[in-house]
């Protein structure tokens, strides 16, 4: 008897490991005067890293000032981490025509991870 149930008990599969819903990284790229991509939406917790791929200087800047890289030379990057669910607009500073909007959602689980 034990052993039938040894065997049953080594049959039922455990669960599988749930699949992450979000992503916790996310890159934008400063290249040809522009940022890549424009609109990026991510879940709340999301860490969000420029990367200037052009030959001149940029910034990542948002306009209601809440975020703001300063001056990234050629090839240099910087981080940052989105906790506030919301819309935000950002332009580099010292290319004005150069904007981008990056949406922040909430973080939720979808209902077969509840």
């Amino acid at each position: 008897m034990a052993l039938a149930i040894a065997l049953v008990a080594s049959a039922t599969p455990s669960p599988a490991p749930l699949p992450s819903s979000t992503t916790t990284k996310a890159i934008i790229h400063m290249h040809g005067f522009a940022f890549v991509p424009k609109t990026l939406t991510i879940a709340a917790g999301t860490s969000v890293t420029v990367i200037n791929d052009d030959d001149e200087a940029h910034t990542l800047s948002a306009v209601d000032k809440s975020f703001d890289s300063a001056g990234l030379d050629a090839h240099e990057s910087w981080s940052h981490v989105f906790t506030t669910v919301g819309t935000y607009e950002y332009l580099c500073e010292l290319h004005p025509y150069m904007k981008g909007l990056i949406i922040v959602r909430p973080l939720t689980a979808s209902k077969g991870n509840l």
